[in-house]
């Protein structure tokens, strides 16, 4: 990503605002894999906390992964529908997802993927059906307790408007950009008070979006002429009385015929 220094300052800098207000995770056991994996595409739009709630309400109605796998997505997204932004895409991407989890390990578990190493799941799990890297960061992250920042769709789009990213960014870059700037240890912390951030509605964009040329477009406002203040006796400033024009003793008018005193001088000389 270009200017990947300056966006990592927003970056640090929204998250260190925003970690006052949202709530940081607890130290929970790690998620079953399934289900992390579940949630997560079921939340890939709205935020996991709605994939979760989703996912609950769907194993209200059924017994196990086997009956959600048959089950059709008009029937999955009826019972999620007031959940979710898009119940019906939703459901299907679940199902084909449970669908290639089966074709691969012919059971309904992700449990091997807790006994090999990092690398080699993220391998796996990109190579399922209905992985994308939201889904496999969230399992990475939750599950496995790896590095990764998940980013779904709401808050991606709110690092874009906001100018946290580039407003150009796709998620998977996102995601990659992050997990080079956050230290493993805050990666969960992170992301859960990214993800309760990205459930706020924006409200215009923030400073940070600002064009730097955008501040020298405000003009100056005009000077105005400042009268002279008084002193507390009624008299002007000194510097007003600099520039007040000075006024003198009004002379007395001489009486018609009158002569100067100069003039007698000079009659009695001669």
């Amino acid at each position: 990503m270009k200017n990947g220094s300056v966006y990592a300052d927003r970056v640090r800098k929204a998250y260190l605002r925003l970690a006052k207000t949202h709530r940081k995770p607890d130290a929970a056991s790690p998620m079953d894999p399934l289900r992390q994996a579940a949630a997560a595409v079921l939340g890939r739009h709205d935020g996991l906390g709605a994939g979760t709630a989703a996912l609950d309400r769907i194993f209200k109605r059924v017994v196990d992964w086997n009956e959600v796998r048959v089950s059709t997505a008009e029937e999955l997204s009826t019972w999620v529908g007031g959940l979710l932004k898009h119940p019906h895409a939703s459901c299907e991407d679940l199902i084909r997802m449970l669908n290639g989890v089966f074709r691969r390990e012919n059971a309904m578990s992700l449990d091997r993927l807790t006994q090999g190493k990092v690398k080699d799941a993220r391998k796996y799990l990109e190579g399922l059906p209905g992985f994308d890297a939201y889904v496999t960061a969230s399992v990475l992250l939750w599950s496995l307790g790896a590095h990764a920042i998940p980013v779904n769709d709401r808050l991606l789009e709110r690092m874009r408007r906001e100018g946290w990213v580039s407003p150009e960014a796709e998620r998977e870059e996102v995601q990659g950009f992050l997990e080079r700037h956050v230290k493993a240890q805050e990666a969960r912390a992170f992301a859960q008070v990214m993800e309760s951030a990205s459930l706020q509605r924006f409200v215009g964009p923030s400073r940070s979006s600002v064009a730097p040329a955008a501040k020298s477009a405000v003009k100056p406002a005009a000077k105005t002429a400042v009268k002279p203040e008084a002193k507390a006796d009624g008299k002007p400033s000194s510097s007003s009385a600099r520039s007040a024009p000075r006024i003198g003793r009004a002379s007395k008018p001489k009486p018609a015929g009158a002569r100067s005193k100069s003039s007698v001088r000079n009659k009695a000389r001669k």
